[in-house]
């Protein structure tokens, strides 16, 4: 089968779409306890997906803005309306994830509100023929009640976040 180019403006698109569905979908899914103890809540808006996670251990990363840009302009109408969502939770921070292929003049848009480029977040696209064989001897299975600390140690320590236990929280 002849190797088709990949559309790297399409792709990306479709990547912020995946990325902020399953946000949603993630909050959608999460239990009332889980809610309760994170201050979770989303918002659809101008094409994307705003969550907000109100708890300070899950502020920096679960209080953010993706997808947007893509349907529609990001105006300063949905910027205020992200904005909003996070204030009412009394977030310190929130950041748009805007894909670097997205058109026109978001970052001014941003810039008017107070926004000023940060991180940058990288998404690895790849054609879709079986990946290569790789050996490792990394364990793959599902966690139990058990390993919950061990698995909020390791989610913290690699996503910046203070450390929580885990039991505390459910």
């Amino acid at each position: 089968m002849a190797e088709r180019p990949i559309d790297e403006r399409r792709v990306s698109a479709l990547a912020e779409r995946i990325e902020a569905e399953s946000m949603a979908a993630m909050f959608d899914l999460a239990s009332e306890q889980v809610h309760a103890a994170f201050g979770l809540e989303y918002l659809r808006v101008g094409g994307g997906v705003a969550t907000v996670a109100s708890s300070a251990a899950m502020q920096r990363w679960w209080s953010r803005a993706v997808g947007f840009g893509w349907s529609e302009p990001i105006t300063d109408d949905i910027v205020e309306q992200v904005c909003a969502l996070h204030l009412r939770h009394g977030c310190s921070e929130v950041s748009f994830q805007v894909s670097p292929w997205v058109s026109g003049e978001w970052e001014t848009t941003l810039e008017r509100h107070g926004f000023t480029p940060d991180i940058t977040c990288t998404k690895f696209v790849r054609d879709t023929n079986p990946p290569p064989e790789v050996f490792t001897d990394v364990r793959v299975r599902v966690l139990t009640a058990t390993d919950a600390d061990q698995y909020a140690d390791v989610y913290c320590e690699g996503f910046g976040l203070e450390p929580i236990s885990m039991a505390q929280e459910y």
